[in-house]
């Protein structure tokens, strides 16, 4: 009986060209039915193991724990179950990776964890400066800081491979490595009052896309990272940001005559809690298609 032990790298709990193999790793046989060992043995450098000689019979493929590298989990055996025989040699592939979890099992997670998550692109990798994407699954959306080089589009299906942590007081996936998984659709929008978006409805849609309507605009003001709009649909204020890396202006207007107290608008944008104060979200629009003015 031989085997391999390597590392998923791209969370596909398949062997692929680009993954390595796991060094040191120890792997048992177990007689069937029982916890006693019929052979043993240690992962080389390339993750290849061998126990030659084994009795006829049939055994299950542990893995012993105590060997796994720091931060691994062991995420798939194949077989698991074997029959030896006499004749015939089988072979194992043992899969070690990071956890695979949901947008919203990442966001509980304390700060520090590696995980794989699974969700869709709702802006692209360049539209923030800061190579900033959100993703969204289930309901639920997380930002994901720090995304590593990869053409993201909105609407992609991706996997990213992140250490959750957390910014301006909520959760985020941050030092990512992405992986393109298809083209899908967008999740819509979620309509919410400008009361609402202020605290992204305490805090439930962090992250999200958002959507607000019949907004006046009831101040502007250039602030650091771009032009600031208090906008207000009855409800109560929200600072929807034009942020200073997307070209907002018009062709003829610049955005400080365009976007005026005074103006109605319908907006769109993802939901970030302004820097320094983890109470109060603003609205950040993902380009001119993001904003209607009525």
């Amino acid at each position: 009986m031989n085997g391999i032990v390597y590392f998923d790298t791209n969370g596909n709990r398949t062997l692929d060209p680009d993954d390595e193999g796991a060094f040191l790793v120890g792997v048992r046989l177990l007689v069937g039915g029982t916890q006693d060992t019929a052979s043993r043995a240690l992962s080389d450098r390339e993750g290849l193991f061998e126990m030659p000689s084994v009795p006829v019979g049939i055994y299950e493929v542990v893995v012993d724990p105590v060997t796994l590298p720091d931060s691994l989990q062991l995420v798939a055996i194949d077989p698991a179950e074997i029959l030896a025989s006499r004749d015939d040699t089988t072979t194992t592939t043992i899969a070690l990776s990071f956890p695979k979890v949901t947008v919203e099992e990442a966001r509980d997670l304390p700060p520090g964890e590696r995980v794989f998550v699974d969700g869709v692109a709702l802006n692209a990798r360049e539209t923030f400066g800061d190579r900033t994407v959100h993703i969204a699954s289930g309901g639920w959306a997380i930002r994901s800081t720090n995304v590593g080089s990869a053409v993201i589009f909105v609407g992609d299906s991706v996997r990213f491979l992140g250490t959750t942590s957390t910014r301006d007081g909520q959760p985020t996936l941050d030092d990512v490595a992405p992986l393109i998984l298809d083209i899908t659709d967008a999740p819509p929008a979620i309509r919410l009052t400008t009361f609402l978006a202020s605290t992204a409805d305490s805090a439930r849609f962090d992250a999200a896309l958002a959507q607000i309507a019949t907004a006046t605009i009831t101040d502007t003001a250039t602030v650091s990272s771009g032009f600031a709009l208090s906008v207000d649909d009855g409800s109560g204020l929200l600072r929807v940001l034009l942020d200073s890396d997307i070209p907002f202006a018009a062709d003829t207007l610049p955005v400080d005559s365009l976007y005026i107290p005074g103006v109605v608008i319908d907006a769109t944008g993802l939901l970030v809690p302004i820097s320094g104060d983890s109470t109060i979200w603003e609205l950040k629009p993902r380009s001119n298609a993001d904003l209607e003015i009525q």
